[in-house]
C-alpha cells in the first residue's frame, strides 16, 4: 500500500511541476497590446481604422471607352466616418481636378463633416443604384444622365456624390433615389444649404445639385452645374 501511495503522491508532484513550468513559458510568450502613445486632446477623433487597401489596378467594364479612362487619376482621400472614426478610400477623379478634389476632403476633414464610405465603387461593379443603396461617396462612373442619352459629368469624374442615403434625388413628384431615403437636415451626413459639405465645395467654385429647381440631388456637386 505505501508503494501505491508513493507513486499517487508523486504523481500529483509531477502534474503540479508540469502545470508551473507551462504556465511560466505561456506568460514569457503571451503577446500585449503596447499602451497607446500620448496624444493631445482635439477636435479629432483619435482612433485610425483601415478599411481600404491600396487598388493597384481598377478592372473597368468593357463598355468604358478608354478615351475616358485615360483621362483619370486614383486617388486617396482620408475622411471621418459615422463611427467618429478616421478611415481613408479612394476615388477615381478627372485629372484636372485631381489636386482640388484632394484640397476638398482634406477640408472636409478638418471641419469634421461625416462620410458614411468613400470608394472608387469597382466592387459594386459602378451599379449606381448599388452604389446609393450602400452609401457610397463617389465620384467617376460612366453613365448617362436619368432620362437622356448625355453623359453624366460622373462619367468624366467631373461630379462627386456624398452620403447619397442621407443626401437623395428626389423628382419633383416627390420619387427618391435611392428608394426608401429621407432627407433630413437633423440626421448625420446630411448636406444642406449653408452647411459645412455645400461651404466647403462653394469654396472651390463647385455648384450643389440641392440647389436646382425642377428637381434636387442634394447628393451632387459639380464642377459645371450639371
Amino acid at each position: 500500500m505505501k508503494k501505491i501511495y508513493i507513486i499517487i503522491f508523486l504523481s500529483i508532484i509531477t502534474a503540479i511541476i508540469i502545470t508551473i513550468i507551462i504556465s511560466f513559458i505561456y506568460s514569457k510568450n503571451k503577446y500585449t497590446h503596447p499602451s497607446p502613445p500620448h496624444q493631445k486632446k482635439s477636435g479629432l477623433p483619435k482612433k485610425r481604422i483601415s478599411t481600404i487597401k491600396k487598388e493597384d489596378k481598377i478592372i473597368f467594364p468593357n463598355y468604358f471607352p478608354d478615351s475616358i479612362i485615360s483621362q483619370l487619376d486614383l486617388i486617396h482621400v482620408k475622411y471621418i466616418n459615422y463611427n467618429n472614426s478616421i478611415d481613408s478610400g479612394y476615388l477615381l477623379v478627372n485629372k484636372k481636378i485631381h489636386l482640388e478634389v484632394q484640397s476638398i476632403f482634406k477640408d472636409l476633414f478638418t471641419r469634421g463633416f461625416l462620410i458614411s464610405k468613400v470608394s472608387t465603387g469597382v466592387e459594386f461593379n459602378f451599379s449606381d443604384s448599388l452604389m446609393m443603396e450602400n452609401n457610397i461617396t463617389s465620384c467617376f462612373n460612366y453613365r448617362q444622365v436619368n432620362g437622356s442619352r448625355r453623359l453624366s459629368q460622373h462619367a468624366l469624374g467631373m461630379a462627386i456624390d456624398i452620403n447619397p442615403r442621407q443626401n437623395p434625388f428626389i423628382y419633383s413628384t416627390d420619387k427618391k433615389y435611392p428608394l426608401n431615403s429621407i432627407y433630413d437636415t437633423e440626421v448625420i451626413g446630411t448636406v444642406i444649404g449653408g452647411g459645412i459639405c455645400e461651404e466647403v465645395f462653394k469654396k472651390y467654385n463647385w455648384k450643389w445639385g440641392g440647389d436646382w429647381r425642377s428637381f434636387k440631388d442634394y447628393q451632387h456637386f459639380s464642377k459645371n452645374g450639371h
